[in-house]
């Protein structure tokens, strides 16, 4: 999901089901705002170079994102990582 092409167009393609979703943390986050993608089963959260996005002052959008996945499914910080 990038910005350049039509975010409702990028929506309808993953509302047909995907495993998958890479996009722009700015994309990522107009999309969870129109209700155009839900994190309701997201079970990862991979933010690549996330210091560098803080960097370029987008911190918000990436604790936007995270905020959006439900709390059920997010990992609290006491509970030990799966070995």
């Amino acid at each position: 999901m990038v910005g350049g092409k039509s975010a409702q167009e990028q929506g309808t393609l993953i509302s047909r089901g995907v495993e998958i979703v890479i996009g722009t943390p700015g994309r990522i986050e107009d999309c969870l705002n129109q209700r155009l993608l839900v994190l309701n089963q997201c079970f990862f959260c991979v933010l690549d170079e996330a210091d560098k996005m803080i960097e370029m002052d987008l911190e918000e959008s990436v604790n936007n994102i995270i905020a959006s996945v439900p709390e059920s499914l997010q990992k609290s910080e006491d509970e030990e990582e799966l070995q």
